[in-house]
Parts: C-alpha cells; sequence; structure tokens
C-alpha cells in the first residue's frame, strides 16, 4: 500500500475519534468552537513512546493553547526529528518549528468552520449536524468493519474521561476540557502512545508558553489559510445537503474523500472511477489536501499538535 493510503488510514481514526466530540454539542451550540476550559489555566506534561519517542507539554489559558513538543518519530523507515511549538487561539494558529528556526501562521480552521456554521439557520444547522454525526458513525463502521464506535465513561489520572475506541486504537478525553489525556494504539506499522503524566491546574504560566521565540519570524501563509477558507465553505454546503450520504459518499472511503476534497467529493459517480484510478489520481495535490484537512481535524482534539 502507498504511504499515501496509509496516511488516509489515519487520517480516518482522527476523524471517527474526533467526530463525536464534535458533534456532541447541544443544539443551541456551535459544534465547531472548542468547548472552554473549566478552569483558569492549566498544565499539561505528556510522555510519548512507541513510533515517536519523547516528550509535550500542553499550555491552556483562556482562549489560548500552546503545545511544546520535542520528540523523534521513526515511520516506514524514516526518521523525523520535531521540536516545535503550536499555538493556536480562537481566530489564529501558529506553527513553529524550532529546528529550521521559522514559523507559519493562518486563521484557525475550526474558526471558519464555526463561521460558516453561524451563517445558516437553524434548520440548516440540525442538518449539519445530523451529517457530520452520520459521516463519522459511516466511517467509522466502515474502517472498523461494522458498527459504531461506542463512547464510554471511565477516569483517568483522576480526570473523568469519554474513552473511544477505533482501528485499534483507544483515546481518552477530558470530558469537561475535550483534551485528549492519552491515544495509545497500532496500525499498519505505526504505534502510538501519548499519555498524560502531570496535570495542573490554575496555576500561572511561564512568560514563554504562548509566545514566538526572539530571532524566529512569523510569516502568514496566504495560501494555506485561503485553502482551509475553501475547504471549510465547501465543507458546510456540504453537510448542510439534506441529501448528502444518499448515493454512498458518507461512507468510509467516500466520507474521507468527502471531508478533504468536498467539491470532488459531492459530484462523484461512485462507479464511474477503478479503485486503481482512485488510488493513485492526483497524489501530490491529495497529499497537499489531506494536510490541510488534518490541520481541520487536529483542531477538533482541542490542541494543535
Amino acid at each position: 500500500m502507498r504511504l499515501f493510503g496509509k496516511k488516509m488510514l489515519t487520517a480516518g481514526l482522527a476523524l471517527c475519534l474526533g467526530m463525536a466530540w464534535a458533534t456532541g454539542a447541544g443544539a443551541a451550540e456551535n459544534p465547531f468552537l472548542l468547548k472552554k476550559i473549566p478552569f483558569k489555566s492549566a498544565i499539561i506534561d505528556y510522555k510519548m513512546s512507541g513510533s515517536s519517542n519523547g516528550a509535550a507539554k500542553l499550555y491552556l489559558k483562556g482562549d489560548l493553547r500552546a503545545k511544546h513538543t520535542d520528540a523523534v518519530t521513526k515511520v516506514f523507515g524514516m526518521t523525523n526529528k520535531e521540536k516545535k511549538i503550536d499555538i493556536t487561539k480562537t481566530k489564529t494558529v501558529i506553527h513553529v518549528d524550532l529546528i529550521k528556526k521559522e514559523a507559519t501562521e493562518t486563521g484557525n480552521p475550526m474558526y471558519y468552520m464555526a463561521q460558516e456554521y453561524d451563517k445558516l439557520n437553524p434548520a440548516e444547522q440540525k442538518t449539519v449536524r445530523k451529517n457530520a454525526e452520520h459521516m463519522g458513525a459511516s466511517i467509522a463502521s466502515g474502517l472498523t468493519g461494522g458498527g459504531k464506535p461506542e463512547v464510554k465513561k471511565g477516569t483517568y489520572k483522576g480526570k473523568p474521561v469519554d474513552i473511544v475506541t477505533v482501528m485499534g486504537f483507544t483515546s481518552y478525553s477530558w470530558t469537561k476540557a475535550a483534551i485528549p489525556l492519552k491515544v495509545t494504539g497500532s496500525i499498519m506499522g505505526v504505534s502510538i502512545n501519548e499519555e498524560a503524566t502531570n496535570i495542573k491546574t490554575n496555576v500561572s504560566m511561564p512568560g514563554n508558553a504562548f509566545k514566538v521565540p526572539g530571532g524566529i519570524k512569523v510569516r502568514f501563509d496566504k495560501q494555506a489559510d485561503q485553502k482551509m477558507r475553501e475547504m471549510a465553505r465547501n465543507w458546510i454546503d456540504m453537510l448542510k445537503d439534506p441529501e448528502f450520504g444518499k448515493n454512498g459518499q458518507a461512507g468510509a472511503a467516500g466520507g474521507l474523500g468527502a471531508l478533504f476534497n468536498p467539491s470532488a467529493a459531492k459530484n462523484r459517480d461512485p462507479e464511474s472511477q477503478s479503485e486503481a484510478e482512485t488510488s493513485d489520481q492526483g497524489g501530490d495535490d491529495a497529499d497537499e489536501t489531506l494536510k490541510q484537512g488534518m490541520k481541520m481535524l487536529k483542531g477538533i482534539f482541542g490542541s494543535s499538535d
């Protein structure tokens, strides 16, 4: 299987785990806005093992989130050193590469989703929530061989969590804060084990928690930002359609294709392309679209990792 195919399976996992949180909000709430943390501030330390080994520290205060990561990833024979800071605000996201000494900024893709959702009337919003939930369930069913992922209640490090298992991965998300405290599992030779080792709330933040280090210039990535805006418009336009999902595009493969390339997926005839054509078509464009889609999905998880 091509590397892109493996990426698609990983993306499917992210969607299945995240969709339950994104669509679980009440009818009066915007499901694409991150849940406010139920405390003034928090610092969470994570240990990473498996295909990625290292550590991360997540800082939260008000509408600010910043994840500092220092890890080495070995996947498919390739080794990649990561030392970065991801700073997320309600409207913007900054990715800082501490190795390359560069930083890029875009609008927060989840904020763009929320903006598009707010433009809809109540009936359309209801349809979006219903179709998004159906999409997540359909993808999960296709990838796991049937059945909707069950959300169980439990505790982790003394915190109440929602536990979801998909494709051999299990995620423990802090119920009150919608923050993943543990994700563990493996697929296609990629193993993930990231777990919180220390959780502190209502604490003072270090001065550099939400800042780009001195000497690193922040560049606004206009092209990536435009793609995120377009993706948000296309996805909401697709999900507000009452006919969505009736032609098979909400299934496992179709659901992922619709998420990352809504315009093409909405008009696609499932019988018009062979499996080979689907897997090999537009490799570079597909990788870029997937990359932007994953940025959007990561917002659902409550961090910009």
